[in-house]
């Protein structure tokens, strides 16, 4: 199994691993970053942002998911404040 996940991360289209990479960044930014703006607009594109549904199907990834994974985050995160 872990062989497999390999072989499908090293297989992904270079636009596919991009968009993760937004992702990434829209992660990193609302719960790493010191910069308190830089972290409520990234939780807000999360939220609300109209083209995160299509920067989710660009990565290949499910918006549904990525959310909720991320807002759940978000509430841990602001309980512990």
């Amino acid at each position: 199994l872990a062989n497999s996940q390999i072989y499908l991360e090293r297989n992904k289209e270079p636009e596919q691993k991009l968009w993760i990479s937004v992702l990434a960044k829209a992660f990193d930014d609302a719960f790493n970053c010191t910069d308190v703006n830089a972290a409520v607009e990234a939780l807000r594109w999360i939220r609300h942002g109209k083209d995160f549904n299509y920067v989710c199907g660009m990565a290949g990834r499910n918006p549904d998911y990525i959310r909720d994974i991320m807002l759940e985050r978000a509430r841990e995160r602001e309980a512990s404040l």
